[in-house]
């Protein structure tokens, strides 16, 4: 058995990151920011990535960090949906995202391309029309469904509809 501090990080230390669901309405209708990744794993994703100990208080941080550098989108607030954990979800190793949601109106948000980017989209949330890498296609109706539930619950302020 090897017990060298790399094997113990290895196993210590997953990767933890966070990705966030940015919806907006354009012309009455609800839209999802998507990014293009620019590295590997290349592909459409929500906006997001990995936590860094060094700077980040938190992964809250992470979030609101990784949105600004990806869209040059930058948010005071966002909120935890779900974590999502695992293997499988992501092909550089065992990780786990905390998914984050935010709403915004659409002229306060002036999403372009930025950094490790290479292109953004607004999409409908329940037909993106790309296939989403890492499990962004199963986080995506999580946050969907928790907007969903805190519109119906009148939690959501109007001036954002």
């Amino acid at each position: 058995m090897n017990t060298s501090p790399a094997s113990d990080k290895k196993l210590l230390y997953p990767i933890v990151g966070a990705s966030v669901a940015l919806f907006t309405l354009q012309d009455l209708q609800l839209k999802v920011l998507l990014v293009r990744r620019a590295r590997a794993p290349r592909g459409w994703a929500l906006p997001g990535g990995v936590l860094n100990p060094e700077s980040d208080a938190s992964l809250d941080h992470t979030a609101l960090r990784e949105l600004a550098r990806k869209t040059d989108v930058k948010l005071p607030h966002l909120e935890q949906v779900h974590t999502f954990s695992g293997p499988q979800r992501d092909p550089r190793g065992w990780s786990a995202s905390t998914l984050y949601y935010a709403l915004l109106p659409g002229d306060q948000v002036p999403a372009v391309a930025a950094s490790r980017t290479e292109a953004i989209e607004w999409c409908d949330p329940e037909r993106p029309g790309h296939r989403l890498v890492f499990d962004h296609a199963r986080m995506l109706p999580v946050a969907l469904a928790t907007l969903r539930d805190k519109v119906e619950r009148g939690a959501l302020p109007l001036h954002l509809l």
